[in-house]
């Protein structure tokens, strides 16, 4: 009897890790802050953490007020960024990174930009590859290019109206 309740309880907590392991995935692929405070201050408080975290001097470009976007459209954005300035993180050796929004009445443009040591032979991981899938399920596109001052744009555009590609 003993052994059969170590396995319930063995069971019931690998359980319980596998509903918080699914619970993160899910916060990852929406964030709750979206649909909390919305995108300008998702990425503010994002480009807060980052500094804080990593030391990097951070920027935010563009509307102060938040912007009234499809939720779409407000993860595919919020997503790409953070796999940018992961991927700054991970291999830009940048000490400044901005991230800009330009709206206009038709198209959200989202970049991210360091200064750091630029592209290199990198162009086909899975994070860009993720990027530009992203960008494109909503019927926009990216493009990740090297500065001519050094360091890198990621620069993803896409339909304000995207909603209506799903």
């Amino acid at each position: 009897l003993e052994a059969i309740l170590d396995q319930v309880v063995t069971t019931t907590e690998l359980i319980d890790d596998t509903i918080q392991t699914v619970q993160n995935i899910a916060a990852e692929l929406r964030p709750p802050i979206l649909d909390h405070v919305g995108l300008v201050a998702a990425l503010r408080h994002e480009l807060e953490l980052l500094e804080s975290r990593t030391g990097l001097t951070c920027r935010y470009f563009g509307p102060a007020a938040e912007l009234r976007l499809h939720p779409d459209l407000a993860t595919t954005s919020f997503r790409i960024a953070k796999e940018a300035l992961t991927n700054i993180v991970r291999h830009a050796a940048a000490s400044i990174v901005e991230v800009e929004l330009i709206t206009s009445d038709t198209t959200l443009t989202l970049e991210i930009r360091d200064n750091g040591k630029g592209l290199g032979e990198a162009t086909d991981g899975l994070g860009i590859l993720g990027m530009r899938e992203r960008a494109y399920q909503l019927g926009g596109e990216l493009v990740i290019v090297n500065r001519p001052e050094g360091g890198c744009l990621v620069r993803a555009q896409i339909p304000i109206d995207s909603s209506a590609k799903n």
